[in-house]
């Protein structure tokens, strides 16, 4: 995944373009949720979900880095926003 153009998509809440941004194989771990949602289309299905529950939703960091148990490369967007008068903040990575 394209980290920039993942970004952009969401900001601009373009879910066609975000949708391009995820592997067939996206798994989306929701810190609410009991399982996990698999698949591009489930991902896509509840980012859309979400993107009508957030308020003032932005990036407020953009990380990158090494893995420490294995190698390769990591990289991760924090982010920030509202439900309703309650501040929430997350990563996505």
């Amino acid at each position: 995944m394209e980290s920039n153009t993942f970004r952009k998509a969401v900001e601009a809440l373009d879910m066609a373009a975000l949708e391009r941004t995820l592997a067939p194989d996206a798994t989306f771990f929701s810190p609410v949720m009991v399982h996990p949602y698999r698949g591009r289309e489930k991902v896509v299905a509840f980012l859309r979900i979400l993107s009508t529950v957030f308020e003032d939703f932005r990036y407020t960091h953009e990380l990158r880095g090494e893995v420490l148990d294995g190698g390769g490369r990591t990289h991760g967007l924090v982010v920030a926003a509202r439900v309703g008068e309650k501040p929430s903040r997350g990563s996505t990575c």
